[in-house]
């Protein structure tokens, strides 16, 4: 998620003035994420488990926050009104990182040292797929030229001069996928299969 988000925040500043979105790249502060990573790792609700107490929630108001973004995000491109998309994506981008920490801390304990090097990999796949989605993906659907030539035209469609996706489309989308597989991992599986994570003694290191 990272890695869409990045490239939705290169779009969105590649639309404003050159002094707006030298504002606006301010907010980017992924690479600051280790000075609150102490704290998702230390404080937790043992009840609940050191990740989950943080994983979860945090999963959730990405979603919830996405779909709150979604509603105003094109009336503020429309106007260049950058100190809202400032704090907009400044709040995401602070979710995400968290979630980024959780997600690394969780990949340490959940795989033994054998497999170790495999969280790297996972990230760097992670990494690649998400710069896909988030810009060539994206991009290509959201141009309307492209659009036109290789879906609209060749079915018999009229074109037109919007693309087939929007920025706030795109955000509302993530944010329902954040939810619904949010739900699905925790209401779903993780309760009706337990004992699937104690076979392959993933339960005590997801909680």
């Amino acid at each position: 998620m990272l890695a869409v988000f990045a490239v939705l925040d290169f779009k969105i500043i590649s639309r404003l003035p050159c002094k707006k979105n030298k504002i606006l790249q301010f907010q980017l502060i992924c690479g600051f994420q280790f000075l609150w990573s102490g704290l998702v790792d230390s404080i937790y609700w043992k009840r609940i488990g050191r990740r989950k107490t943080w994983l979860f929630p945090v999963q959730i108001s990405i979603g919830l926050f996405l779909l709150f973004v979604s509603l105003g995000v094109e009336s503020f491109l429309k106007h260049k009104r950058v100190w809202p998309l400032a704090a907009y994506f400044f709040i995401l981008n602070f979710l995400v990182a968290t979630q980024d920490i959780v997600v690394d801390g969780w990949a340490l304990t959940l795989l033994s040292r054998k497999n170790a090097g495999a969280a790297a990999n996972c990230n760097a796949a992670g990494q690649t797929l998400g710069a896909f989605f988030g810009y060539g993906f994206f991009m290509a659907l959201y141009s309307a030229d492209f659009c036109n030539k290789w879906f609209r035209v060749p079915l018999g469609n009229p074109a037109r001069d919007v693309g087939m996706v929007t920025v706030s489309g795109t955000f509302t989308f993530w944010g329902g996928m954040f939810i619904i597989f949010t739900i699905l991992i925790d209401a779903v599986f993780y309760r009706k299969y337990p004992l699937l994570y104690h076979k392959f003694g993933n339960m005590v290191f997801f909680r």
